[in-house]
């Protein structure tokens, strides 16, 4: 987060028409997108959020509802019984967001528990070496529950080496091709796919639309009295399993893998 901020700073420095950015930590973010709004540069969060920042609008997955969806998702796989690990990031904004979503999903099952969140630095090989440290221990361990993209693959090779696969199911996040193959292979039982493609699309439209002032409400954002974009969008998301996953392939190859 600290090199991103750098990145960020130096990027306003330039006087950009706009800017995208997905602040892995929210809070060191505010004071430079309030000095890069106050210079007259456009500010969108993209994918992660920093909600008590000025920036403009916030395009990407309501994080809070994908992590309801996998909650639900993990109950349903393990027919409402089980002990979940689960493997995310913590203190990144939107899989904070994913976590309490997941918890609050959890809570209308009293017989899916958690066994313990583990922190997989979002490396597939962290992930692969906490659950694997798992499996040897012999911990009753039902399920995996991954927040973010490295888990679902790290997962999936811990449980091939202890000749596990498919025995305790994963439910992943994103749609990379890993996860895919994991689909295929009946070793991830499902994953919860977000729309990068849409949020970078829609992101450097709106930004686009601010500086042509597509939106003739107000002459000009700098001094309009409200922002002419929505504060908000949700890009929503799609849970992709062996019933979908061959037809969800098909599709991003024909769209270039979009």
């Amino acid at each position: 987060p600290d090199e991103e901020l750098k990145i960020f700073e130096s990027v306003a420095a330039t006087h950009p028409a706009g800017i995208v950015v997905s602040p892995g930590r929210p809070d060191i973010f505010k004071d430079a997108i309030a000095k890069a709004i106050q210079e007259g540069i456009p500010v969108l969060c993209a994918d992660s959020d920093s909600p008590g920042s000025r920036r403009v609008l916030f395009i990407g997955t309501d994080n809070y509802r994908a992590g309801l969806k996998s909650g639900k998702l993990m109950a349903d796989v393990l027919h409402q019984h089980g002990r979940v690990l689960l493997l995310t990031i913590p203190g990144q904004f939107n899989l904070d967001e994913r976590l309490r979503g997941v918890q609050d999903a959890l809570k209308k099952y009293p017989y899916v528990t958690f066994y313990k969140v583990y922190d997989d630095r979002g490396d597939p090989r962290v992930a692969e070496q906490e659950v694997s440290q798992v499996l040897e221990s012999k911990e009753n361990v039902t399920g995996i529950l991954c927040l973010e993209a490295s888990g679902g693959p790290g997962a999936a090779k811990a449980l091939a080496r202890f000749e596990m696969s498919g025995k305790v199911p994963i439910v992943a996040m994103d749609a990379n091709p890993e996860t895919l193959d994991g689909i295929s292979k009946g070793v991830i039982a499902a994953t919860i796919a977000q729309k990068p493609y849409t949020m970078g699309f829609y992101g450097l439209r709106f930004l686009d639309d601010l500086h042509h002032n597509s939106v003739h409400e107000f002459t000009d954002w700098r001094t309009a009295p409200a922002s002419p974009l929505p504060a908000i969008l949700d890009t929503g998301t799609a849970v992709i399993d062996p019933k979908n996953v061959d037809d969800f392939r098909n599709a991003l190859t024909a769209h270039g893998g979009a």
